[in-house]
């Protein structure tokens, strides 16, 4: 996806680059199925079907950081956020560009909630502080630790559901929270930290 970003980036004029992009976002939201269903080498097509993401990302995401990030009442965007997701949750579309603007309320929600965590000095608000200042990691480790979790989660239970995911991912976090302060102190060349 970097790849074909960094070649439009490259033939397209840095002037109307923004407007460029954004009716490339158009057309391919618009012809979505059409690219989806089209064949190509290396899944060409899927990687053009989420370039929507990545456009807007590049565009705006960091506009919109610095935008929640100065904002006072972040607690407000969270809350506001959070309703318009669920809202949107409750109607059934299909169309890509109703999945595209669920995706970007998700992404406010979680940047003003990190934003908040961040600013906070509560102890909950420590412990999110300390899960995203490790998530190399928690990427690197979370797999190992998971794994025996949902074996027992099915001899327990029996098979698998929502419920049994949400202890499964609370357990797995809570052994990666104890860790990471040995982590950190005794192995900090495994995860790219110096002494």
């Amino acid at each position: 996806m970097q790849l074909i970003y960094w070649c439009m980036n490259k033939i397209t004029p840095e002037k109307y680059r923004t407007i460029i992009y954004l009716i490339l976002t158009a057309v391919i939201m618009i012809w979505n199925e059409e690219i989806k269903s089209y064949p190509t080498i290396f899944m060409f097509n899927n990687a053009v079907q989420w370039l929507p993401y990545f456009i807007i990302g590049n565009l705006f995401g960091l506009k919109l950081s610095r935008l929640i990030l100065d904002y006072p009442s972040k607690y407000i965007i969270v809350l506001t956020t959070l309703v318009t997701f669920i809202g949107l949750q409750a109607i059934d579309c299909n169309l890509p560009a109703y999945f595209f603007l669920k995706a970007i309320v998700l992404f406010l929600c979680f940047m003003s909630a990190l934003s908040y965590f961040n600013d906070n000095k509560n102890h909950i608000c420590a412990i999110v502080r300390t899960l995203g200042t490790s998530t190399l990691f928690i990427l690197c480790i979370h797999i190992l630790i998971q794994t025996p979790f949902q074996r027992a989660i099915m001899k327990i239970f029996g098979h698998r559901e929502v419920f049994t995911g949400y202890i499964d991912v609370a357990l797995t976090l809570l052994v990666i929270y104890l860790l990471i302060p040995f982590v950190n102190k005794y192995l900090p060349w495994a995860i790219g930290k110096k002494r």
